[in-house]
């Protein structure tokens, strides 16, 4: 789903207007990416939470060379879908 879909979509519904879903969906999108800065979790209820992990440095190594590198320590973004959210996806036949 891209953000001109969920735009869309809202409109479709006959919620808002498409420049107020447009704008809606980039605030909050804003905000999301504002408190994932900030280091807190973004939870949505009944769909996941978004958080930001801390990696350590690491040992890898080159795939082509083979050759030993160190990976630096780095920030990730998780998402942990919620318990109902798993179950209604795994309750969903394969297409």
């Amino acid at each position: 789903m891209t953000k001109a879909l969920l735009t869309e979509l809202l409109q479709r519904r006959g919620l808002l207007a498409k420049k107020q879903a447009a704008a809606l969906v980039e605030a909050t999108i804003t905000i999301c990416k504002q408190q994932l800065l900030c280091g807190e979790i973004v939870r949505i209820g009944h769909f996941g939470r978004f958080e930001v992990q801390q990696r350590k440095a690491r040992p890898g190594r080159n795939p082509h060379t083979g050759a030993a590198l160190r990976l630096p320590a780095r920030r990730r973004i998780v998402f942990r879908p919620a318990r109902r959210f798993k179950e209604l996806i795994d309750a969903q036949p394969l297409n």
